[in-house]
């Protein structure tokens, strides 16, 4: 059973409980298990002991974009892809993405992105960056995973 985020509000709160609720499913929380195993095995320092805040699957607008822009920030030793902008009435506010989460993760739900490990989940870094948000450019249906801003270098 899917349950949209943006049906539960879009308070941090109201986020968390759709969160509890759809790992009290049992039929959803199995393949959950996997991708945050695999994503973590995938990441670098810092290390996400908890799934993201917020996870979305979105189509490209008519006019190119998704409605979020984000931006490599640095904090000591950590360089982050924070949201700077989210469009208003956008499918990203919608779910309750607000400026100042981190971008952990995307992937290309239409499994032909990126050439090299189609419809993977690529987690962010420094050094993909750039790369990464060419090719999402490129994908027509996406998934992003976000941080909340209070949990975003940490």
């Amino acid at each position: 059973m899917f349950i949209p985020l943006h049906s539960f509000g879009s308070t941090r709160a109201a986020r968390r409980r759709a969160q509890l609720r759809v790992r009290s499913q049992p039929a959803l929380t199995a393949p959950r298990r996997l991708v945050r195993a695999t994503v973590r095995s995938l990441m670098s320092e810092p290390s996400y002991e908890d799934e993201p805040d917020v996870s979305i699957n979105i189509h490209q607008k008519k006019d190119g974009g998704y409605g979020i822009t984000c931006t490599q920030k640095e904090r000591g030793s950590i360089i982050a892809s924070i949201v700077t902008v989210v469009e208003p009435g956008s499918e990203a506010e919608k779910a309750g993405v607000l400026i100042g989460d981190r971008l952990i993760s995307v992937r290309d739900l239409d499994g032909k992105l990126p050439l090299h490990s189609p419809g993977v989940a690529i987690v962010m870094t420094q050094e993909n960056f750039s790369p990464t948000l060419a090719w999402v450019r490129l994908a027509k249906h996406c998934q992003f995973c976000f941080l909340a801003q209070s949990q975003a270098f940490s």
